[in-house]
């Protein structure tokens, strides 16, 4: 369950176009977008952000076969492609800042995500929904790319799943493991490159049982994962400890004028 989850985040959520605010007076992000009915036709990428992306893809399964010059094209196409409204509505991440390790710190409310939904409308809604995960993989890419210096490369991602509102529904629909599958067998070995510190917060009984599960098979990546029930009295510290606060939602204990980086969805 914690592969499918991580696999679920990194391959995850796309970004769109327009003004986003956040909403007052609510304790979690509430988006008001303008969004684009076209495509871009220009991602504005750099040659670093290319070349940042075919680093970790030209060691893949996936990519491996990619010259330079495909995984260029692909990117551009994937980064430059605007998803489907209700996708976007339906599956919000957020870049919230930076940790101690210039590391990005990127924010994704899963016990909200719809993924049953996804998949029982079936091929064409899936095919949309793959398309806008490997887009959230580029997000996270470049969000790493950004603090790259000649003195220090930045390797990976500080991730926050808030798992409020997770229900058994989304566990017991058979066709959404054989696509979490499908996922997790195609870019494990990218979304393991990518992840530096996963914290699991809100975790209720079903996102527990899942991780103890979980826990003797995914081995070593058990070590970069961290699981929290509600009380922000105990999660809240732990990632204190990692990131300024400046980093942190107000709706988790952050400062008031908390304002994410960049919002997708």
């Amino acid at each position: 369950m914690i592969r499918i989850l991580i696999v679920i985040l990194l391959t995850g959520t796309a970004g769109i176009e327009g003004q986003t605010e956040i909403i007052e007076g609510s304790d979690k992000l509430h988006l008001r977008n303008s969004i684009e009915s076209e495509p871009r036709q220009d991602a504005g990428l750099s040659e670093a952000a290319y070349k940042k992306v075919y680093s970790y893809t030209k060691n893949t399964n996936a990519f491996k076969d990619f010259s330079y010059e495909q995984m260029k094209a692909r990117i551009l196409n994937t980064s430059s492609w605007v998803p489907p409204a209700e996708l976007q509505k339906s599956f919000p991440y957020y870049h919230a800042g930076y940790d101690y390790e210039k590391r990005p710190v990127w924010v994704a409310e899963i016990g909200k995500f719809d993924f049953r939904d996804i998949v029982a409308k079936g091929d064409k809604s899936i095919v949309e929904a793959k398309r806008y995960l490997f887009q959230a993989v580029l997000n996270g890419i470049f969000s790493i790319a950004a603090m790259d210096t000649e003195e220090q490369e930045i390797k990976d991602t500080f991730v926050i799943f808030d798992m409020e509102g997770a229900s058994i529904k989304q566990l017991n629909f058979l066709p959404s493991w054989v696509q979490f599958a499908e996922l997790f067998g195609k870019y494990w070995d990218l979304v393991f490159q990518l992840l530096g510190r996963l914290v699991i917060i809100n975790a209720n009984y079903v996102t527990k049982l899942a991780t103890d599960i979980a826990r003797p098979v995914v081995g070593q990546l058990m070590e970069r994962v961290e699981v929290y029930g509600v009380n922000r009295n105990v999660w809240l510290p732990r990632l204190l400890k990692h990131m300024p606060i400046e980093a942190i939602p107000s709706w988790y204990g952050g400062k008031k004028n908390f304002k994410p980086i960049s919002i997708h969805g």
